[in-house]
């Protein structure tokens, strides 16, 4: 006996059965052997393959009368492949969010994924770039310490401008404005986690801090975390 295959698709399917390909463009139909057709089914129905039977291109549907069994099996294909090129692109979007989440690199969508999800108009995963960790605290410490010098030479510069000016009636800085200085310098030397926890726990007594003394805080919070400080 023999199987009549056909692809109703849009697609090339290139099925092997005992070492032999079976070339399948859009709209072709084949006449195989029963246990080939059997095995391509098998291997091809959920891409959109359909069996075929003798007379099913003149006989109607039982469910519509107004179109051929043919058409009904062909539609049912053409579904079934849709079904699969959809499932694709959610299986590569879940692999590449599970690589996302566990820090591991992004892989690149095969170009027939892309054709499907072009095809089907569904968004692909966007490349993703693995934080290093410790870049990024490299990369907090240097800017840490640029605004600790920063801060050495505004001082350095103050007192430098009162010994120059010690008997032009120059004022020097009150114990508030020095202590202000220190607490500035504290929340500028801590990283993201340290500067976190000091917020959690000292909040009440921030909370009553000067106007200006807030807002360096909030930058800074923001700077390093991203988020906003509301306090």
């Amino acid at each position: 006996m023999e199987g009549i295959i056909k692809n109703p698709t849009n697609e090339l399917m290139e099925p092997m059965h005992g070492g032999r390909t079976f070339p399948f463009p859009p709209g072709h139909v084949m006449q195989v052997s029963d246990a080939t057709a059997k095995h391509i089914l098998n291997e091809y129905t959920a891409r959109g393959l359909v069996s075929l039977n003798y007379g099913d291109d003149t006989r109607k549907s039982k469910t519509d009368t107004n179109v051929t069994i043919e058409h009904e099996k062909c539609q049912a294909g053409i579904k079934a492949n849709i079904k699969f090129k959809t499932m694709q692109v959610e299986r590569y979007n879940q692999d590449n969010e599970s690589r996302a989440n566990n820090k591991t690199p992004y892989v690149k969508p095969p170009e027939q994924i892309a054709l499907y999800a072009k095809e089907l108009g569904l968004e692909l995963i966007a490349p993703y770039r693995v934080v290093d960790k410790s870049q990024v605290e490299k990369n907090e410490l240097e800017q840490q310490n640029k605004e600790l010098l920063d801060m050495v030479n505004r001082l350095g510069k103050q007192v430098e401008s009162l010994l120059n000016n010690k008997d032009g009636g120059a004022e020097l800085p009150t114990n508030k404005e020095l202590e202000e200085e220190a607490i500035i310098s504290k929340f500028m030397r801590l990283n993201t986690k340290s500067l976190k926890n000091f917020v959690e726990q000292d909040r009440p007594t921030i909370a009553a801090w000067p106007e200006h003394l807030k807002t360096k805080l909030r930058e800074r919070y923001t700077y390093l975390t991203g988020n906003a400080l509301t306090i």
